[in-house]
């Protein structure tokens, strides 16, 4: 489990992606989470002396070493704690960035491979699973602003961000105006809680920057509106007033439906509209992907009000 602590809460957002190398905090948070999921599972003693073996064993081959950190002498008197410790240590003193994410699929791999063995014979893998593993490792790589995520098994370098990445750094600098200081904060909420893993409430508060984007153009049109107005409402009066130009029209309201649905079923849904609510999950995409056309759609509305 990642804590949500205030430190996390009140980092910046990240102003660029890193590819180039991995902080050494990183580097143990994720070495932290490969021994959570074999202590949650149970895997001590020679088990757990197994899968770190067999980690090393895959880096010493696909590096081509004798050993990785540790001098061959040192594996002569085996313990459960030399392969993993061995592991760690060159992890740490990695400079190499290619090889830092070969450690790192491979500790996934028998990750993977230590979970469907329990499978097979009918062993859950408990209170750790897999699933889990792969959204803590993401959410730390994403914390320490790294350009690189974890999907099937891989190390994706994550280019097709760059887009995204300019979308949000243009819509922070729009929002310096202070006449758009409560959009700003929605939207940084949004971007926040997204790197600290909580996509549902980076959705809702993707939302709420979008509604408080209408708002501000109505105040500053002179548009009446009611002060509970949500979206679908405020859109409305954009189209009347002739604001969005009517060719434009049907491609905001493709991304109003997203918002809105995204918004309201997530509302409905929680536990904050009664106990018998079911709960439902965010997950990375549908967030990546609200908070992208937010910011784009901010973006576009705040240029139209400044051009007009």
């Amino acid at each position: 489990m990642i804590l949500d602590l205030y430190s996390t809460r009140n980092a910046p957002p990240c102003k660029e992606l890193i590819y180039d190398s991995f902080p050494i905090a990183l580097r143990r948070q994720l070495m932290d989470i490969a021994n959570n999921f074999f202590g949650f599972n149970n895997i001590v003693g020679d088990p757990y002396k197994s899968a770190w073996r067999m980690i090393n064993k895959l880096l010493r081959e696909s590096h081509g070493r004798e050993t990785l950190h540790y001098p061959a002498s040192a594996l002569v008197h085996v313990t459960r704690y030399v392969f993993d410790d061995d592991v760690k240590q060159y992890f740490y003193k990695l400079e190499d960035i290619q090889k830092m994410l070969d450690v790192l699929e491979v500790v996934f791999l028998v990750i993977n491979s230590t979970a469907k063995i329990r499978e097979s014979k009918y062993l859950p893998v408990e209170g750790y699973k897999v699933e889990s593993v792969v959204q803590d490792f993401n959410q730390r790589l994403s914390q320490h602003c790294s350009g690189y995520r974890l999907e099937e098994g891989m190390m994706v370098r994550m280019d097709n961000d760059l887009l995204h990445q300019e979308v949000t750094r243009e819509v922070l600098i729009l929002l310096t105006n202070p006449d758009y200081s409560n959009i700003d904060a929605e939207y940084r909420q949004a971007l926040k809680h997204f790197r600290n893993g909580d996509y549902k409430d980076s959705v809702v508060n993707a939302g709420k920057a979008f509604e408080s984007t209408m708002k501000v153009i109505c105040d500053q049109k002179g548009y009446a509106y009611a002060s509970n107005a949500t979206a679908a409402p405020l859109m409305s009066i954009l189209y009347q007033e002739k604001f969005i130009p009517e060719y434009l029209q049907n491609g905001l309201g493709g991304l109003r439906a997203m918002l809105e649905g995204g918004v309201s079923v997530i509302r409905n849904k929680t536990s904050a509209h009664g106990a018998g609510s079911q709960d439902i999950q965010v997950d990375e995409n549908l967030a990546n992907y609200a908070l992208y056309n937010a910011g784009a759609t901010i973006r576009f509305l705040l240029r139209l009000l400044e051009n007009k």
